[in-house]
């Protein structure tokens, strides 16, 4: 397992591992603070725009550890397909009123991170890179796609310095291309495979990402 000294070279050694990208139609979307400085060498090698597409994950009670959905900044909410439809159905039925809550405190936080929703016009037609810190399960990429669905993107790259199995099982199946430098069997957290594990202020990345 390589270590990364932080989130700027293992967006180098990303950027040089898509060189061979035709980069001219693409455009970046990245899923998390920490991805907006993986994704900025990235940007820089390609010329290509950044954007952000912040999300919350929703849990029931009673539930354990297991994640329901997620849901991102335009409000979509994206269940987790692991859990077979018959069992959901029932979660749905019997957390209803729960999970609107949820689903609007979820909201709450988000539009507290003064982080605009994507500019679709700026992603429609091209091949969308999906960049990210570290993938511990790829809801954060499952919300993504959900979100790009109806804009008619023309290709889903994902890129990434750190994944776990099942993460990169679930993007063989939603993603049509995969860039992942390091994968895990047993995923710690974003930080641990980071010799810097701190990430840049959220002020200081936007201003980054309006330059780009």
């Amino acid at each position: 397992m390589n270590y990364f000294k932080n989130r700027n070279q293992a967006g180098q050694e990303l950027a040089a591992q898509l060189k061979e990208l035709n980069a001219t139609n693409a455009s970046i979307l990245c899923l998390s603070d920490g991805g907006v400085e993986v994704a900025i060498p990235i940007a820089e090698t390609f010329g290509l725009s950044v954007q952000q597409l912040l999300s919350e994950p929703v849990y029931l009670p009673g539930q354990g550890e297991q994640l329901f959905g997620v849901v991102d900044q335009s409000g979509n909410f994206t269940e987790n397909d692991l859990i077979p439809e018959g069992f959901r159905s029932e979660l749905r039925a019997e957390f209803h009123t729960y999970m609107d809550q949820e689903r609007v405190s979820a909201m709450s936080k988000l539009s507290m991170g003064d982080v605009d929703e994507p500019k679709k016009e700026l992603l429609k037609g091209k091949k969308v890179i999906l960049v990210s810190d570290g993938l511990s399960t790829g809801y954060s990429v499952q919300a993504a796609i959900a979100f790009l669905k109806p804009i008619e993107i023309a290709r889903i790259i994902v890129a990434v310095p750190i994944a776990s199995v099942e993460a990169i099982d679930k993007m063989h199946i939603l993603c049509d291309e995969i860039h992942c430098l390091n994968v895990t069997p047993r995923f710690i957290s974003n930080g641990h495979y980071y010799e810097s594990p701190e990430v840049t202020d959220r002020d200081t990345l936007l201003k980054v990402i309006e330059n780009k």
